[in-house]
């Protein structure tokens, strides 16, 4: 676990976190991401509808901190699967365009043959 660094906020929605060498962002940003980090979150915050968070609240959640051989290895597993997923996405977002670029010139035809 890591006790880290909460500083004031810059406004009233935004909590600047310095987390030091021990631990990449990544590996913050991922566990955040996990249903323990998201538990941890709402656990440490207040409010019914939408969750409010003070520094105080973010400074005492406990991160467990990999060795950083391991978090640097676990940073490139999660930068190349970002990687992919943007260019799967991308992929996707071409093939629809070429589908409805089909669609669209069999229907300007069938409108003028009609």
């Amino acid at each position: 676990m890591i006790a880290w660094k909460v500083a004031e906020p810059h406004a009233d929605h935004l909590i600047v976190v310095r987390i030091g060498p021990r631990l990449l962002p990544e590996i913050l940003l991922a566990f955040l991401r996990t249903n323990e980090g998201q538990h941890a979150l709402r656990a440490a915050g207040s409010g019914a509808s939408a969750l409010s968070l003070r520094p105080s609240d973010v400074a005492r959640l406990q991160i467990p901190v990999p060795p950083v051989e391991l978090q640097q290895v676990l940073a490139e597993l999660i930068q190349a699967s970002e990687l992919y997923h943007r260019s799967s996405i991308e992929v996707a977002e071409r093939r629809r365009a070429v589908a409805q670029g089909a669609v669209e010139r069999v229907l300007r035809r069938s409108a003028a043959e009609a």
